[in-house]
């Protein structure tokens, strides 16, 4: 892979007789008219995997885009809070062909548009994105791995967007980081509707409306799941912990369980008196208002 790094500086050292090349990544890519890729598109027509990091997007970055027949793989990381709308072109075009989507500081991401424009997607990351559903239900037939990573609260998404995504029948592993709207009452509703029955692998990150509830319905559900960790989840304290231990060695569950409790700086009191992500974790008290 051709890795290039402040590729505004010019594409002095790049190169661009490599026909062959298939996996591009640049990064701190930041005026157009330097843009590697705009400008010699045309000698990347093998290319399938580009990742850009940290860089300017917007149109003119993204329209030549669609020049890449075999792309398979796109990661896109916006240096400032870019509009998802700005990727439709694209999307529209060659989504069809990816099987890996990965979005950061991308505004108003919509699921719906993303599962009709690539349907073939396995592998589907959001970080420091806001998400919204512009249709009913998603379907998401061959999603296998999904990680949403939330930096602040206004980033998390509605409860059904998330459900929608969780309800993919292929769903094998998951990635959640500080997502408000995960609650015992959305992963009951996804099991409910007898999906994550191929769940392998759940990774929960201060998400502190998931409780011991949830979590045993989890692990007691027809499912595949080999690994669950708990990190930093304010309602999952070491006795919620050791219960959830007793019950894995009980009914001999082959389940790695790793766990970590809450960190005093991640209880945080923001937006004007309103309490974010702060819960009573030893009475299991939620003091957060469902959705």
């Amino acid at each position: 892979m051709l890795q290039i790094v402040n590729a505004d500086t010019g594409s002095s050292g790049v190169p661009l007789n490599n026909t062959e090349l298939r996996k591009l990544n640049l990064i701190n890519s930041w005026n157009e008219k330097d843009f590697i890729i705009s400008e010699n598109i045309y000698r990347f027509k093998h290319l399938e995997v580009l990742i850009i990091e940290f860089s300017h997007v917007n149109d003119e970055v993204i329209s030549p885009l669609v020049k890449l027949e075999k792309i398979n793989k796109f990661e896109l990381s916006s240096r400032e809070e870019a509009e998802f709308s700005v990727l439709l072109p694209f999307l529209s075009k060659r989504g069809d062909k990816l099987n890996c989507l990965s979005l950061e500081n991308f505004h108003n991401c919509d699921i719906s548009q993303i599962d009709d424009y690539c349907p073939m997607l396995k592998t589907l990351k959001f970080s420091q994105s806001s998400l919204i559903s512009s249709s009913y239900k998603s379907k998401f037939y061959c999603l296998e791995e999904f990680y949403l990573f939330s930096g602040q609260p206004i980033h998390s998404p509605q409860a059904n967007t998330l459900q929608d995504i969780l309800m993919a029948p292929n769903l094998s592993d998951v990635y959640i980081q500080n997502v408000a709207c995960f609650s015992d009452q959305l992963l009951v509703r996804v099991l409910q509707s007898s999906r994550l029955k191929k769940l392998r692998f759940l990774s929960l990150d201060m998400c502190n409306r998931i409780g011991l509830g949830g979590l045993i319905k989890l692990l007691a559900s027809d499912n595949r799941i080999e690994a669950l960790h708990i990190w930093s989840c304010a309602q999952i304290g070491e006795f919620q912990k050791n219960i959830l231990e007793s019950m894995i060695k009980l009914r001999n569950f082959d389940v790695n369980l790793q766990w970590q409790g809450i960190l005093t700086h991640h209880l945080q009191y923001q937006n004007g008196g309103e309490y974010e992500n702060l819960l009573l974790p030893l009475l299991a008290v939620n003091i957060l208002p469902d959705d």
